[in-house]
């Protein structure tokens, strides 16, 4: 119900919260007042019979198991059911209502037959008894036991299989709703650590940039201006070395700061594509590491989204530093497979290898780590191949007919 309230000129929508209330039905409340009733009559009459001596003590235990076992918890069952079944209409989980009365009403016959005892002398046993029941019915009262019991067990099989059908659609939809989940967690992973990416790379950019465009440019005006003062110095050869050892640092400063900015962000990589640059990294390998590395390509070779070229290149790099560093080899080989709807790539050397199960205290470990970040921040599968003695692979497939979670990255400036 919603009532409405006056507040200054402006009306306000109440809304009454509803309180549930639990409802009672007429065989709960019949149950309720007549079996407490039943029960006291009952063992009034018993154990009064038995203390004047007009029935013996195994007719009293039976009677007192039937009266104040068997009829109330046969009728509380009966009860119980009954309310479970309104329950389950109301909630419309059908025909579990259907199975909790049919079994009800098992249990109400077992409880009306518990009444019929044996004939002997109290006074309900003279009104209600097996005898008087077999004349009015011509049917022993076994019969009616044995149909409420198998009332009860049909009723109580299809209870169960309609509760156990229940509990494995929860959990059916309780896992596929974890799944749901772990699926939303993995791309929100995979989009951060895209974002990641992305970030490293433009810095690396503006880093190689700022190279580029300050120490650079200061030292090859210092190297001017070294050449300038050799020829004013010219005639005093005691200066002449010294100035010359100069030049030489400045110049292997000025390489070195020329391989940084190309290790922080190859140009071949933006200008020319992939393909290219990974020909100029394998190339620099014989005079960097003094490796001889082969680079193939197959397939129709074409430019994918900057990230994730930029992703095989970092993944190619630090595999061939790898393998420059640790593999104690001077021979390996780059292929590159351009598929209609995804790129391969694969790294190999027949060096010492290593077991890919091992766990590598730090920072040993964290190249392989860095490079399945990056294959999986394209959505790419990376994974390794090696044996002690054996050499390594590394493995990466790359999706590139999707677009879906492809944000591509774009050089700043």
């Amino acid at each position: 119900m919603a009532g409405r309230k006056t507040a200054g000129g402006v009306e306000i929508l109440d809304a009454a919260i509803d309180v549930p209330q639990e409802h009672h039905s007429p065989l709960t409340i019949f149950g309720a007042v007549t079996l407490p009733v039943f029960a006291i009559v009952a063992a009034v009459d018993v154990i009064g019979s038995f203390t004047a001596g007009s029935i013996p003590v195994y007719q009293m235990v039976e009677s007192l198991v039937r009266y104040l076992i068997g009829v109330p918890g046969a009728a509380a069952a009966t009860i119980g059911l009954r309310s479970d079944a309104r329950k389950a209409w109301v909630e419309q989980r059908r025909p579990l209502d259907k199975y909790l009365n049919l079994t009800a009403m098992g249990f109400a016959i077992y409880s009306l037959t518990q009444l019929f005892v044996p004939a002997m002398n109290t006074h309900l046993a003279r009104i209600i008894n097996i005898d008087i029941f077999q004349a009015w019915t011509s049917i022993p009262i076994p019969v009616f036991r044995t149909i409420a019991g198998i009332i009860i067990t049909v009723g109580l099989f299809f209870i169960t299989s309609f509760l156990e059908t229940d509990r494995q659609k929860i959990v059916a939809e309780a896992q596929k709703a974890r799944l749901i989940a772990l699926k939303q967690e993995e791309t929100i992973q995979r989009l951060l650590l895209r974002q990641t990416i992305a970030a490293q790379e433009e810095e690396r950019t503006r880093i190689a940039r700022e190279l580029h465009d300050e120490m650079a440019q200061t030292l090859t005006a210092f190297s001017l201006d070294l050449a300038t003062l050799q020829q004013d110095l010219s005639s005093r050869p005691k200066y002449q070395n010294i100035l010359a050892r100069l030049q030489n640092l400045g110049k292997a400063m000025s390489q070195g700061i020329q391989r940084m900015i190309s290790d922080l962000r190859p140009a071949h990589l933006d200008d020319l594509g992939l393909v290219p640059a990974l020909k100029f990294l394998t190339d620099q390998a014989r005079s960097q590491f003094n490796l001889l590395v082969t680079f193939e390509t197959q397939g129709h070779v074409r430019r994918f989204e900057p990230l994730l070229e930029t992703a095989i290149y970092r993944i190619v790099q630090e595999s061939v530093t790898n393998i420059a560093r640790h593999a104690s080899t001077d021979r390996a080989s780059v292929n590159l497979l351009f598929s209609p709807d995804e790129i391969q790539l694969q790294v190999t050397d027949q060096g010492s290898g290593f077991d890919p199960e091992e766990l590598f205290n730090a920072p040993r470990g964290w190249g392989l780590a860095g490079m399945r970040e990056r294959a999986e921040a394209v959505n790419g599968n990376f994974s390794v191949k090696s044996k002690p003695d054996e050499g390594t692979t590394i493995i990466v497939v790359i999706p590139t007919t999707s677009t879906e979670e492809r944000t591509p990255w774009k050089q700043s400036g």
